[in-house]
Parts: C-alpha cells; sequence; structure tokens
C-alpha cells in the first residue's frame, strides 16, 4: 500500500492536534500518547543519514515500524551559528514504502542558501562584505517518486541573518528558527536617525502558503529590495541592499519561509541594516504515530541530521 502526501495533508503538529496526526489513513484512529517514546515498541538497528548535498536511499526492512528523528539545518550567520532548524519525532508504518528517499538539509553558508530548500541572503549593491546570509534547508524522508508531494516527514530550516551596515553600528535582523506548523518570524534590521533604513524580517512559512517577504528598507531618497515570498519547500531569497545590508534568506520547510529584505542608505537620512529571514514549518503525515516537534532545537546548529531505526 502507498501513501502520497499532498498539501491538504498538512495538519498542525502540535499537542492541541495529536489525535488528528495519529488518525490512520482508512481505518480506526491510534491511540493519543503524550509522550515521544512508545514502549511497546523495540529498536536494535539504526542508519544515520549526515549531509552531502543530495539525495540519499534507505531500502526499508522487514518492519512493522520505523522510528525517524528528523533535524531540520541552521542559517548562516555572521558569527557560530544562526537560527535553528527544528526537530521532529516519530513513528511511521514501515508498509509505506519499499524505499525511502532521504534528503538532509544543508546549512546557510556565507550568503548561499543551503541544500534542500534554503533561500539566498540578498545582496549589497554597493560593497561585496554587506551580504545577506543564507537560509538553512529543510530535512525530510520521502516515499514513492521522492518529489516534495511525497514527503512525510519534515523539519524546517532556520532563516539566515541579515547582514549589518559596513561600519558595524547597526546590526542585521536574526532569522527565524524552523518551527513546528508555522516557521519564526525574522526580526528587522536595525537603522538610525530616525528613518525607517533597515530591510524588514520575513515571515515564517506554513502548512498551507510560504512566509510573505519583508519589504525593502524606505530611506528617504533611497530604498531597499524587498525579500521574496516563500513557495512549497523553498524558501524565499533575501532581498538586496541599496548600499545597506542585503537581507538574509529563508529557511526551507513545507513551505518556505520569506526572505528579509534589503536595507538601504542615503547620506543624508542615514543607513540601515538587512532583515532576517523566516523559517520553515515542519510537518507530519496523517500516517504517522506519536509524533512531536521541538522549534529550533537546541542542537539543530549547522547542518541537518536523519535517524532511522527498526
Amino acid at each position: 500500500m502507498t501513501f502520497r502526501m499532498s498539501a491538504r495533508d498538512a495538519t498542525r503538529v502540535g499537542p492541541v492536534a495529536l489525535a488528528t496526526l495519529l488518525a490512520a489513513c482508512g481505518g480506526p484512529a491510534a491511540p493519543t500518547i503524550s509522550t515521544a517514546d512508545d514502549s511497546s515498541l523495540t529498536f536494535s538497528h539504526s542508519q544515520t543519514f549526515k549531509y552531502t548535498g543530495k539525495p540519499q536511499r534507505f531500502k526499508v526492512p522487514h518492519a512493522q515500524w520505523l522510528q525517524v528523528v528528523v533535524r531540520g539545518a541552521s542559517g548562516g550567520a555572521a558569527s557560530g551559528g544562526g537560527a535553528r532548524g527544528a526537530r521532529v519525532y516519530a513513528l511511521i508504518p514501515a508498509a509505506l514504502s519499499r524505499a525511502l528517499t532521504v534528503y538532509v538539509g544543508g546549512a546557510g553558508n556565507g550568503n548561499k542558501g543551503g541544500f534542500n530548500g534554503g533561500g539566498a541572503g540578498g545582496v549589497d549593491t554597493f560593497r561585496s562584505n554587506d551580504d545577506g546570509y543564507g537560509g538553512g534547508g529543510a530535512s525530510d524522508i520521502r516515499i514513492a517518486a521522492g518529489t516534495l508531494g511525497d514527503r512525510v516527514i519534515v523539519a524546517g530550516g532556520g532563516g539566515g541573518d541579515g547582514a549589518g551596515t559596513m561600519t558595524g553600528k547597526y546590526s542585521g535582523g536574526n532569522g527565524g528558527i524552523g518551527g513546528n506548523s508555522t516557521g519564526g518570524n525574522g526580526s528587522n534590521g536595525s537603522s538610525g536617525n530616525g528613518y525607517d533604513c533597515g530591510g524588514g524580517g520575513g515571515d515564517g512559512g506554513s502548512l498551507t502558503a510560504g512566509g510573505a517577504g519583508g519589504s525593502g528598507g524606505q530611506c528617504e531618497t533611497a530604498y531597499g529590495y524587498p525579500g521574496a515570498n516563500g513557495s512549497f519547500g523553498n524558501g524565499g531569497a533575501g532581498g538586496d541592499g541599496y548600499d545597506g545590508g542585503g537581507g538574509g534568506g529563508a529557511g526551507g520547510g513545507f513551505y518556505g519561509g520569506g526572505g528579509g529584505g534589503g536595507g538601504a542608505e542615503s547620506l543624508s537620512y542615514g543607513v540601515g541594516a538587512g532583515g532576517g529571514g523566516g523559517g520553515g514549518p515542519s510537518f507530519v503525515g496523517k500516517r504517522a504515530k506519536n509524533a512531536r516537534v521541538w522549534p529550533g532545537w537546541k542542537n539543530a546548529v549547522g547542518d541537518g541530521l536523519v535517524v532511522i531505526s527498526w
């Protein structure tokens, strides 16, 4: 029996709606379990998938259930890890497919977006050292043909930070974390002199639509470019700065977050930093059991990770 996921399968992945997520397709509802462990099952084997920048195959063994732990990648930042990705735990029926395709998200690297949906950071159209940072890619597990529409588990990636101004006086906005059913919002870039020269933060993606891109800085006589909206599976790119900081790229997810807006500078009215990119949301298909999501997981820094146990 095969199970194919579409956007209509998207439901809230939180404690309030856990019973809905546990409902078996075409059968009686599974019992609601509030913890992340199932004491009635044991798992003696596991396989860990690390970031490779390409799809990886998993041959499904003879088992009733697979235990999966999926972690999204973090967004880029000026120093250290940026906005963290989400962590998802679930049990999925081994009968879903004879083989699974695993995508492990890559972290934002400079202004480059991470593998599997991370949006690119916006550039400063005048100075290359004021570019925004790329968003982190989502990590996911897919069945059938392995397309975006075949995903059964998704852990959202974190958004990239916006770039600060050249002098370092004003800092870029932070990226939004990889979230539950909604990714975290990016924050606005800062600016001075009483003018709104900083770029706006991008919105987190959801289970029904990509996040809206942040607005470009409005610096009276100079204007930054807005961030791109997120789309199915992909975070939006950060907006370019107009002699100001570039916006951060958004994180990948079920629908990606929106890119942060670029900052702007005017000699008469000041300078602004770029806004942070929005985070991507996580997703658990409705045939999964005992699902749990940790937004902005404490260890979800750097590239993503997928562990399958049976």
